[in-house]
Formats: C-alpha cells, structure tokens, sequence
C-alpha cells in the first residue's frame, strides 16, 4: 500500500510548476529557478549569529518569489544556493509570505528546510530574465490606503517646465 502511494505520488509530480502558480497546497512539486539575490539576516547587529538566509528566486517566465532558510538549515544549506546559478527545487514547503516583510511583491513565500531537495541545472535554459521587476503608476497609488506602506523604491515626481514649453512628468530614477 505505502509503495502504491509512493509511486502515485511521483506520477501526480508536476515538473517545472511556474512560480506564479505555486498555491499553499502545493506538497510534491519541483520548480526550475534562478538565485537571482541572496543575503544574510542577523538582526541589529552586522556580526551576529546568522538568524536566516533570504533570496529572490526567478522562474525563466519573469515570476519572482521570496525564499528563506531558517537558521537551524542555514548553516548548511546556505552554500548550496549560488546567485546565478538555476536548479531544480523540490520538496519545500509553500507558505504565506510575510506582512512585516515582502523583498518582491507577491502573497506566498517558500522556505528551505533539511529535507528540501536541490539539484544543479547544467544544460540549463537561457530565458531566464536578467532583470525581475514591476512598476506601478502614480495614478495608482493611494497613499491612504492600508496596503501603501507596501510600497518600495518610490521615486519623487517632478514636473520639468520651461518659460516656453511645459514638458510631460519626468520620474527620476
């Protein structure tokens, strides 16, 4: 009964699930990602324990997520995840992603744990994106709006006029 169930499991796999459509039931997938940033938290002081290990993984489509390794993992799976390097991911869990702290825009997270399986893409596509981003109009913005301290990265508006033209919006960057 338990080798039915294994092999069932393995059959229902769903190779290369884009990113954009990982969901809080996801159990038994593999994703195709690229490190695209990685850094290290240790709380309010710069040489401190290791607290966790935080990237941003891409899928070759554009969609970006937030991953963290705990502190407990981290020590020795943080070497394993090289930025600009793509793997196979499997095995991780798929989680809410944090209200205090959102690196990307997005409702889900994943985390690393001890039994999270990586493997090194070698004959890897080329598409995936150099540069992961979204941008949002002015016009769009409210800064009334609970959801506005999600907001990163506002640039200031300036409106550029000459004493004989009046130019369109810049937005600096």
């Amino acid at each position: 009964m338990l080798t039915t169930f294994f092999i069932c499991s393995m059959l229902h796999r769903m190779p290369n699930k884009p990113l954009s459509a990982l969901t809080l039931q996801d159990r038994d997938i593999e994703i195709q990602i690229e490190v695209h940033r990685k850094w290290e938290f240790r709380g309010a002081i710069d040489n401190g324990p290791i607290l966790h290990i935080d990237m941003i993984l891409t899928d070759c489509i554009g969609n970006a997520i937030h991953c963290q390794i705990p502190s407990f993992p981290a020590a020795k799976r943080g070497d394993e995840f090289q930025v600009g390097k793509i793997y196979k991911m499997s095995r991780f869990p798929v989680a809410r992603a944090k209200s205090s702290y959102k690196p990307v825009d997005g409702d889900l997270m994943l985390y690393v744990t001890p039994y999270t399986t990586l493997e090194l893409c070698h004959n890897s596509p080329s598409s995936f994106p150099l540069y992961v981003y979204s941008l949002t109009s002015y016009d769009k913005i409210d800064p009334n709006e609970p959801n506005a301290r999600n907001f990163h990265g506002m640039f200031p508006k300036y409106d550029i006029k000459s004493y004989s033209h009046n130019y369109p919006s810049a937005h600096v960057i």
